[in-house]
């Protein structure tokens, strides 16, 4: 039996692998229940992983483990089975592996073998997300995961959380084998805590909205680029991805504002700046959302602040512009079935009436529209309810009724005069229906919202743009946005959009406060209440007590440009 087993050996140390592997298949028949028989099955598991069928090995070793296990070859049959996952691509269940095979082996060979394959993999292949899944799955090597956790935070910058993970090595492993790399790294990273302030973005770096998440931190990441740094301090930025989900953006700000951030920049979405708004100010650190418009949203706490102005108060200062400044007091309404047409159009309307306006008509339409027909026909209904048919027949004249040869037109095809229609619409949208007012015989004053300040609808629109009367939070002149936009444009490549340099001008000034020595989260706060007049890149920027932006600016469309009328 033993010379069988030596003549088997041989073969495989020849390199006879088939050969060695049916020697010891046949020899397991033989002597199914001999002392031999946990050698031969970890053979056979070896021969199969050197003539490359890793299934087969991979489920030979399986079977050892399983039938033995307290065998001595424990170790050995983990370092193959790492292996064969490495060699599958699966780095983080080779790492599993390794590091079962370290602490099952009393063979200090392997122990080197296992301890080589595992340092690049925790030093540099996997990522720091792999290590987290490692320091929760893996039950062995749990003080080497930590320990190189720790390094590889240290080394990417991310000092606050490489100081805690240090920390918990030291208190955890006293005797650990990194022990005292583990003190350098940490006492290094102390030191240099005293003078770096961390900012946390939250932003979608992935899913839907990922463009747009990527404008929200290329604008912060300027302004930061942009800050005279002293040398007694330092600004490192902390990024989350909230994916454009609540629960996760929940998620971000709390690892951000329990990791050290002076303060939160971000998120984009308002559907996702509520759950994130409710954490900062449960934690106490300032938030501040350059983009998300959700009314009410900075009534969440003292310590959340919206850089965008709410639909609520834009849709009252252009009623109050059309009813004091333009003196119009009828109005009808179009406005997209969205969270944003909705809000607007309402305090709008609300705005009319308190201003002793009336408003006559209001249309709605499925975002993406481009047919507004049945929108223009319900708004002409009322109008044609109160035109007086005897007044139409004493004048054939009025072309605005009849045919230059005097016949009455069909009701449909009038022209009615109503003193303004509000419009809520995107670019694309709004550059459609300005025609379309002309079209479906509405003589008005055009009203509308951001979405009508575009180069698009001025271009498409033409004519029938001209005078439109718009309210926005956004108005980007002059040599400062110039200099911005082709600073942006060189650092990243691309032009800066809305929320770019929305996302620049907040920033900009957490980052002011920070230059002027404001490191403490309550200080910060309170700079924060007392900014007015701010003249930022995007626009002026004064923060109310409730920490809304109440700036808005009124222009109108003259000659194919935008001028501003207030």
């Amino acid at each position: 039996m033993p010379e069988r087993f030596g003549q088997a050996v041989g073969l495989f140390q020849e390199g006879r692998y088939q050969e060695a592997l049916d020697s010891f298949l046949l020899f397991s028949v033989d002597y199914p229940q001999s002392r031999f028989s946990s050698a031969v099955d970890l053979m056979v598991a070896k021969c199969y992983y050197h003539l490359g069928d890793l299934q087969q090995a991979i489920a030979a070793l399986q079977r050892f483990l399983k039938e033995y296990p307290s065998s001595s070859y424990r170790g050995n049959a983990h370092f193959l089975l790492g292996n064969c996952s490495y060699l599958f691509g699966d780095e983080r269940e080779a790492t599993l592996e390794y590091l079962l095979s370290l602490e099952t082996t009393e063979d200090q060979r392997l122990k080197r073998l296992a301890r080589s394959s595992l340092l690049p993999l925790l030093g540099e292949r996997l990522s720091l997300e792999d290590l987290n899944w490692l320091r929760e799955e893996a039950k062995v090597g749990r003080g080497m995961v930590i320990f190189f956790i720790g390094k590889r935070r240290f080394q990417a910058g991310n000092l606050y959380g490489a100081s805690q993970i240090l920390e918990e090595y030291i208190k955890d492993f006293p005797q650990g084998p990194y022990i005292r790399e583990a003190r350098r790294l940490w006492e290094e990273a102390k030191e240099k805590l005293k003078r770096v302030v961390y900012l946390g973005v939250l932003t979608p770096l992935s899913g839907e909205y990922k463009h747009w998440g990527e404008s929200l931190l290329r604008g912060v990441k300027l302004a930061r680029e942009e800050t005279v740094q002293g040398g007694d301090w330092m600004v490192q930025l902390k990024v989350e991805d909230t994916e454009g989900d609540p629960i996760t953006a929940v998620k971000g700000a709390q690892d951000l504002a329990q990791g050290g951030c002076v303060t939160i920049l971000g998120p984009l979405l308002s559907s996702t700046a509520v759950g994130a708004a409710s954490v900062s100010q449960l934690l106490g650190v300032p938030l501040l959302t350059p983009t998300a418009s959700q009314r009410g949203l900075a009534s969440l706490g003292e310590w959340i602040f919206q850089g965008s102005v709410g639909a609520e108060q834009q849709g009252r200062a252009l009623a109050g512009y059309a009813t004091r400044d333009l003196g119009l007091s009828k109005f009808a309404v179009l406005a997209p079935l969205t969270p944003w047409g909705k809000g607007i159009s309402g305090s709008f309307i609300q705005g009319i009436e308190e201003n002793g306006g009336k408003v006559l008509a209001q249309s709605w339409y499925e975002e993406g529209s481009t047919d507004f027909r049945d929108q223009f026909r319900a708004i002409r209904k009322p109008l044609l309810a109160v035109i007086d048919s005897m007044q139409i027949a004493d004048d054939t004249t009025n072309l605005d009724f009849y045919t230059p040869q005097g016949r009455l037109k069909p009701p449909e095809e009038w022209i009615l005069n109503l003193d303004g229609l509000f419009v809520s619409a995107d670019p694309q949208e709004a550059a459609m229906i300005a025609p379309q007012v002309a079209f479906y015989g509405l003589h008005t004053h055009i009203l509308g919202d951001g979405g009508w300040d575009s180069e698009e609808v001025r271009r498409i629109g033409g004519n029938y743009a001209e005078g439109a009367v718009l309210v926005t939070d956004f108005y980007p002149q002059g040599r400062r946005w110039e200099g911005f936009r082709s600073r942006f444009a060189e650092r990243f490549g691309v032009k800066p959009d809305r929320v770019a340099t929305l996302s620049y001008d907040m920033a900009s000034l957490v980052l002011n406060a920070l230059k002027d020595g404001i490191r403490d989260k309550e200080k910060l706060r309170r700079r924060l209440l007392a900014v007015s007049g701010y003249q930022g890149v995007g626009g002026r920027i004064t923060l109310r007590a409730n920490g809304e932006n109440s700036e808005v600016v009124i222009l109108r469309i003259e000659d194919g440009k935008v001028v501003r009328l207030k």
